[in-house]
């Protein structure tokens, strides 16, 4: 019986959980950023769309970051700023990066670009991608939830190119990104309106949408009956018309109603505006008014509707604040009214009030920039005015080295040449004390001495050793190097050599 190779191979098939979608993934939460945008920032560097193309690649995997602390303002847990100490290490002081990844930037982001219009004004080029925060961190999950937006700064790698333009801007050809750090509520992106913003799912916008319908419908059931609607309508007939009210005053519908609204604004209470800054504002805003009462938002308790009584004091009227009451409107079809009723929108006034101080703090800071340009364009100039006198001094400094170097070689050849001279006038008296190979190896010895007066020394105490050991028998006074000894008081020839040296060699 032959062998036969089998080529059905048995295998078992199982069915596995996949990761099917992200709004079902309780692991994420899902957030857009806008990551940056063209042209120049706060950081006085400037990114072209194309140097930005470049980068995108390098978005894949890149942590969302985040330094979690309580913030002093609020009292509340928040994200803070790129958070870095320095700290030593090798025996080197080095940074250290406190943030913590608390999301990623998938590979599949949907890097885009889109147009946004800022709060100062101007329409900017946004790079927008999609990343995924971990909900295992529960502090920045409740800091998403809370906020939905929060400031964002984008980091980039040590590995940059680029060039400082004529506009005092680094323009950056070459960069990648690095991560994407959530900030807190008070750290100015440098990136204007740079944001981490919460992305809604399709299941949360049902939710919503199923709990907004419930909650309309029991408004219907509670406030739509014919009884509401009878006594609604008994009310206004009973209540004089705003003409006639306003003709007890002697005025037109619209003079009476802004002298109401001028007369509430007089009330005013101390709050913080959305730049955290303490200012005073109108506590009320006029919404309607009939002949006993005005009916106006209390701003200082959360925009709640009262009811104020008024009285009338001659042309003017007077309000009796203590007996204000809080009210809740019903809705009631819309009555269009005489042409002399005029309808107050107080979330219009609360609106141009915020638009006015906004205008005016835009205004404050552009100032405050300018002047700051200004300050920085005189300090820089006066930098390069010091800067060219340094150079100059450096400059006259390098030539006075030179100088002192050219006299220092001259002093060390002046003095060369009188150290040979005294070294030659030297050999000159002892010369033939000594042999040829003596004499040469004492030449060598010269360069070894650091004056000439050391070097005479040792030379004459060896050339002393040498004379004294060949003659013996003479009588010589070293007391006087260079002298004949005088014996017998007898003077010498005048032909004979006055020199010590000479006659000890003989």
């Amino acid at each position: 019986m032959s062998n036969k190779v089998s080529r059905n191979i048995p295998i078992l098939f199982q069915s596995v959980n996949t990761y099917e979608s992200e709004e079902s993934d309780i692991r994420f939460q899902k957030v857009k950023i806008w990551l940056c945008h063209t042209g120049k920032n706060h950081n006085g560097s400037y990114f072209s769309k194309e140097v930005i193309e470049e980068a995108i690649p390098s978005l894949s995997n890149t942590p969302v970051l985040a330094y979690v602390e309580n913030n002093r303002s609020t009292g509340q847990v928040d994200f803070s700023d790129h958070r870095e100490i320095l700290v030593r290490k090798d025996g080197d002081i080095a940074t250290k990066y406190l943030g913590k990844a608390i999301g990623i930037i998938p590979e599949s982001n949907n890097a885009t670009f889109e147009d946004r219009l800022c709060d100062d004004g101007v329409t900017r080029s946004f790079l927008t991608v999609e990343a995924l925060l971990w909900t295992k961190f529960d502090d920045s999950v409740d800091i998403m939830n809370r906020d939905i937006v929060k400031g964002q700064s984008m980091e980039l790698s040590d590995e940059f190119e680029g060039d400082w333009g004529d506009d005092n801007c680094f323009h950056f050809t070459k960069f990648q990104f690095y991560g994407a750090c959530g900030l807190g509520e008070n750290i100015q992106p440098a990136m204007q309106n740079s944001t981490i913003e919460l992305q809604f799912t399709s299941t949360d916008f049902s939710e919503f949408s199923d709990e907004v319908n419930t909650m309309m419908e029991k408004f219907k059931q509670k406030f739509a009956t014919n009884e509401i609607k009878e006594t609604e309508q008994k009310e206004k007939e009973e209540l004089k018309t705003k003409k006639e009210i306003a003709t007890s005053f002697n005025l037109t519908v619209g003079q009476l109603s802004e002298e109401l609204s001028r007369k509430l604004s007089e009330v005013k209470y101390e709050t913080m505006n959305w730049w955290d800054e303490e200012i005073e504002v109108v506590r009320y805003y006029l919404r309607d008014f009939d002949d006993q009462n005005v009916y106006a938002v209390d701003r200082m308790n959360n925009y709640q509707d009262v009811r104020i009584p008024y009285s009338k004091n001659g042309d003017n009227v007077s309000f009796n604040f203590e007996s204000a009451t809080k009210i809740k409107y019903v809705p009631t079809d819309w009555d269009n009214g005489s042409a002399d009723e005029i309808e107050v929108s107080f979330a219009k006034v609360v609106v141009d009030e915020h638009k006015e101080y906004a205008v005016k703090a835009i205004n404050d800071l552009k100032d405050e920039i300018s002047t700051k340009q200004n300050d920085y364009i005189e300090l820089n100039d006066k930098f390069s005015v010091v800067q060219e006198q340094l150079t100059q001094k450096e400059s006259e400094i390098e030539g006075l080295n030179a100088t002192i170097e050219q006299l220092k070689e001259y002093q060390k050849s002046v003095e060369d040449k009188e150290k040979s001279e005294q070294v030659e006038i030297i050999f000159s008296k002892i010369a033939r004390a000594f042999s040829k190979e003596e004499l040469t190896e004492w030449r060598d010895k010269v360069t070894s001495y650091n004056s000439v007066n050391e070097f005479e020394k040792d030379i004459k105490a060896f050339a002393y050793d040498r004379i004294s050991e060949s003659n013996k028998d003479v009588k010589v006074d070293f007391s006087q190097m260079g002298t004949l000894p005088i014996e017998n008081d007898e003077k010498p020839e005048a032909s004979e050599s006055k020199d010590v040296w000479s006659r000890l060699s003989k």
